[in-house]
């Protein structure tokens, strides 16, 4: 059996001996590894395909780990994880105790810096530059950066700052049309107007090889004629745009030719200014499944490796909620859905078809959906932006000054909120009730049921309140008891004897139902289905408390300001002693990736964890 050239690679300096013949050949072995090891193990596919040459192109040419590489987002670093001695390991990404899908420090002196969210990477790289010139260093600082990631306004803030400041970094603008999905507006159109007008850039080389070459006088020309140079770069591409904000622009490089990659970035590596090299690459390449369905195959679970059909679809949640805002878009001209760059992990292909003129996807940014958002409520209109819990993160100031500030009617659809499973740490949705419930004015609800969760969307439509709706990953279709009062809680039980309530919402509903199957837990355990988180259901706590000995909370979020801590606030204001108050939730630390059943146990709250709680209370 003939030796792979990965094999011969145990860190990341050994590829710099390769020959370009055997470069080659590692690209097509590398991608063999991230396609097997993400056909079992799910993960982010497209992505790192596209990025294997740049890679290693980068690690031939830098001096890692001293120079440093930071990915933005980081959904891009499986290749960079395989070349800087992980290779071992690498099919334990993503994986309970495994390697992250992410870059991460703690991990390895090769990931300079952790990168979960999109348009970070540019600011991390201006801090470090900073860093460099005070302390009299020379390594290398590259960003890697996504041009979907050039939808977000982080970026732009970042660009103009060193632009102005001079700082030396290097930016890889990694052009492959996509984000999650397909790049939209203004900055995407100027991108494509770059990669179509190749004719400036073989005139820019042309002009410079040739004046350069004339005997004597050649420099001094090519320095007189800089300007008529700039004439017809202009001429030919209007606003040069990097440029402008003080960068050197390179490109359009094929991201997928090591030499010419290799070339550039021996160049720009004596250039002390910011530098931008544009490189065009194919998402998904080296696999036909992924090359067709980039964003498919974006972030995926398991799948089959010759054929890439997948071994589940997910639950139903996303798209029995776009079906449920057809119907109410039919009969209210006034809905209207937004979204950033999350149009299919959303479920709003089929809303876009129906209804284009009432869809839209700002990209990358979150700031400026939720404030659009407050505009078109202020302006009449009904808004309901639908966004993954670990990004709407990004919009906490929009949210408390632009929307419940003014009290208006904007529905935010959070999903995937509580704990994620295998993205780990930077997508957990644990955060949530603890950042969002102490702002005025503002609904928060956590629906136990798809059905639970339409009804919701109803109510929030027609009060005209700010409302944020938060959907763990997997709900049961039909909800287990259904109340006429949409605000109040609901006892979803009636134990003979009760000693004990738990107050939950959401998929902890379901846990908790789960943990009192024994007959002795049943009839001494009530439950309470606590669906509205605020403005809570003060009356039926005021009943709770004359009834039960202990109230145990049960939360998917952290205990540190979280669902349990408001119900603590409560109960201090009333005749409860509050060491009869039992919260169980996530502690005050940031949680690992694993399988969310695990998780749960980790934190006390699945439902032999429940079960055995209750048991101890009721043994005291």
């Amino acid at each position: 059996m003939t030796e792979k050239i990965l094999d011969k690679i145990n860190k990341a300096s050994d590829i710099k001996t390769l020959s370009n013949k055997e470069v080659r050949i590692l690209a097509d072995e590398l991608r063999s590894e991230i396609i097997t090891t993400v056909s079992k193990n799910g993960g982010h596919l497209a992505s790192n395909l596209g990025v294997v040459e740049v890679t290693i192109a980068l690690h031939r040419i830098f001096d890692t780990p001293k120079d440093k590489i930071i990915f933005d987002v980081g959904h891009q670093c499986y290749a960079h994880k395989i070349l800087t001695s992980r290779r071992e390991r690498f099919p334990t990404i993503r994986q309970e105790n495994g390697l992250s899908g992410f870059p991460k420090r703690e991990e390895s002196e090769y990931d300079a810096f952790n990168t979960g969210h999109s348009s970070t990477s540019i600011s991390a790289a201006v801090g470090m530059a900073r860093v460099r010139d005070l302390s009299g260093d020379d390594r290398h600082i590259i960003a890697l950066i996504g041009d979907g990631a050039l939808t977000g306004g982080m970026v732009w803030e970042a660009l103009n700052d060193a632009g102005h400041s001079g700082e030396k970094i290097i930016v890889i603008l990694n052009d492959n049309e996509m984000s999650i999905g397909r790049n939209v507006g203004a900055v995407s159109t100027y991108l494509s107007n770059i990669r179509s007008a190749r004719g400036y850039i073989h005139l820019k080389g042309f002009i410079a090889k040739v004046l350069g070459g004339i005997p004597l006088i050649g420099k001094h020309v090519k320095n007189f004629v800089e300007r008529i140079k700039n004439i017809i770069k202009y001429s030919l591409m209007p606003n040069i745009m990097f440029e402008q904000l003080g960068f050197k622009y390179y490109g359009l490089v094929d991201g997928h030719d090591i030499a010419d990659l290799e070339k550039i970035l021996e160049h720009v590596k004596q250039i002390d200014d910011p530098v931008i090299i544009h490189v065009k690459t194919q998402k998904g390449k080296g696999a036909d499944y992924s090359t067709n369905n980039p964003e498919q195959y974006h972030s995926t679970c398991p799948f089959d490796i010759e054929t890439g059909i997948k071994e589940t679809n997910g639950c139903g949640i996303p798209s029995a909620i776009s079906s449920h805002l057809i119907e109410l878009s039919k009969e209210d001209e006034t809905i209207c859905t937004i979204t950033a760059s999350m149009e299919q992990g959303c479920g709003l292909e089929e809303y876009k078809q129906i209804f284009p003129e009432r869809f839209f996807d700002v990209g990358i940014a979150e700031q400026h959906a939720v404030t659009m958002c407050a505009g078109m409520a202020a302006a009449g209109y009904k808004p309901i932006f639908s966004v993954y819990s670990s990004f709407i993160q990004r919009a906490y100031d929009q949210i408390l000054h632009d929307v419940c500030m003014q009290n208006l009617g904007v529905t935010i659809l959070v999903y995937n909120t509580g704990v994620v499973g295998a993205d780990g740490e930077t997508h957990h949705g644990v955060f949530d009730i603890s950042f969002l419930r102490h702002i005025p004015n503002l609904n928060l609800l956590a629906p136990s049921s798809v059905k639970e969760t339409l009804e919701m969307i109803d109510t929030a439509i027609n009060s005209r309140k700010p409302t944020i709706i938060l959907l763990p990953k997997q709900l049961p279709n039909l909800a287990i008891v259904k109340s006429n009062e949409k605000s109040r809680w609901t006892k979803f039980t009636k134990a003979e004897n009760p000693k004990i309530c738990i107050l939950a919402n959401g998929s902890m509903l379901i846990n908790s139902m789960d943990a009192i199957r024994s007959d002795d837990l049943y009839k001494k355990v009530d439950i309470y289905n606590a669906r509205y988180m605020k403005p809570m259901d003060i009356e039926t706590i005021k009943n709770i408390v004359k009834e039960y000995a202990y109230i145990v909370t049960v939360e998917d979020n952290l205990l540190q300001g979280g669902f349990g801590s408001a119900i603590l606030e409560e109960l201090e204001k009333i005749d409860f002693d509050t060491r009869k108050l039992i919260r169980l939730g996530y502690s005050d630390e940031y949680i690992p990736h694993g399988k969310i059943s695990s998780l749960h146990k980790l934190a006390g709250i699945d439902k032999e964890s429940i079960a055995n709680r209750l048991i101890e209370l009721l043994n005291e």
